[in-house]
């Protein structure tokens, strides 16, 4: 049987997914964060930009209130004003017809402040907002990933020292790769935005995190093409 410390990192990296797939944002585990009162604490979760953080508690009706009141008060001590969110397990008591979050919400609603409450399947990985409010989901902006396929024009042109249109870029890409202009791993990136691109993108999260690797790597090597933007 896995330990308590086992099954919380297992739930939050399951969060973490989620909540990445929600907003198309990233989020970073474990972030360590300097607090106004002299405390530090180490985040369960926060976005790469700093604003919004998430605190995770598995379901324990008998020791669980005592952690959901300290991630309360790490949250509520948050400077500025970030999004934030506890996030606990969609599971019922044995005995009584409430979920852990209803408990949640009812014993320390009154603390909550702008801490919003998230419950979440385990099996499916479904939010579900019990006290305050989760923004909708967040899907690419119509033309977005057209926009990366042009600038990725930009940096195979940048790349290949020549500006070129009479090849697909699929098959640029594949050629620059074989002759070891490209890394393998960003070419994968590459391939995947042109794929989204052509089929659709199923997860805006993937694709602006492919896409924010791809702009890294190509300005880490040099390229110095004013046009190039990273996800906002």
């Amino acid at each position: 049987m896995p330990s308590n410390i086992d099954a919380g990192r297992r739930f939050q990296e399951r969060v973490r997914k989620s909540l990445q797939k929600w907003f198309g944002r990233t989020f970073d585990l474990k972030v360590d964060i300097d607090l106004p009162d002299g405390r530090s604490h180490h985040f369960d979760l926060a976005t790469a930009e700093r604003d919004i953080f998430a605190e995770c508690r598995l379901a324990n009706w008998q020791t669980g209130s005592t952690r959901v009141r300290e991630a309360i008060d790490f949250l509520k001590a948050l400077p500025s004003n970030p999004g934030r969110y506890l996030i606990v397990p969609f599971k019922t008591h044995d005995e009584r017809a409430e979920s852990f979050s209803q408990y949640v919400v009812r014993s320390h609603g009154s603390r909550m402040g702008s801490i919003n409450v998230l419950e979440m399947s385990e099996e499916s990985g479904k939010l579900t907002c019990v006290h305050g409010k989760l923004p909708s989901a967040v899907n690419l902006r119509q033309n977005e990933v057209g926009s990366y396929c042009k600038q990725l024009d930009r940096i195979l042109d940048w790349v290949e020292e020549v500006r070129s249109r009479d090849e697909i870029r699929e098959d640029r890409v594949a050629r620059l790769r074989s002759e070891g202009k490209i890394p393998r791993s960003i070419a994968l990136l590459m391939h995947s935005i042109l794929q989204a691109a052509e089929d659709g993108a199923k997860d805006s999260a993937a694709v602006r995190s492919a896409w924010t690797s791809i702009v890294s790597w190509a300005r880490t090597e040099g390229c110095r093409a004013t046009e190039l933007t990273t996800p906002v």
